[in-house]
């Protein structure tokens, strides 16, 4: 019975991976994204039965069921879901353009999840990690704590 909650939180972190990676929806993304949603969860209730039948019978194979139905809402999503710029998902990947470092960040930002631009420019040498010095003053300190 766990398996239809489970195929449904899948199905919405599928389909929010693909809003963050093509951020440029369109004019018609959301109702898009509702829509495919509720219609992958009728999919996913309707085939609750049978998939859970099969489950019992082959111990393991709901692992394999989901990942038919994700693959399935997948192939559907990359195909179908509208871009401003008229390609699909598959086409833009067929032709190599993947997604950016910026669709990113505006796909984030649309969720409210907008990467700081400090933490988008730190560089290696900006982050000062711990040297031999610091560890053993560390240790030291925690073996006089465990002492008293």
């Amino acid at each position: 019975m766990i398996s239809t909650p489970r195929r449904i939180i899948l199905l919405l972190a599928l389909h929010v991976a693909f809003f963050i990676f093509f951020p440029n929806a369109g004019r018609y993304g959301l109702l898009y994204g509702w829509v495919s949603l509720a219609l992958w969860c009728y999919v996913v209730h309707a085939l609750q039965k049978p998939l859970d039948f099969l489950s019992g019978i082959f111990p393991g194979l709901f692992i394999f069921c989901d990942l038919i139905v994700l693959a399935g809402a997948f192939a559907c999503i990359a195909m179908t879901m509208p871009q401003s710029d008229g390609m699909h998902p598959v086409k833009k990947l067929a032709c190599k353009h993947y997604p950016s470092k910026t669709d990113i960040n505006k796909g984030l930002a649309q969720f409210g999840l907008a990467v700081p631009a400090t933490v988008e420019n730190a560089k290696i040498p900006d982050i000062k990690m711990p040297d031999k010095a610091d560890i053993e003053k560390a240790k030291k300190a925690l073996e006089d704590i465990e002492k008293q």
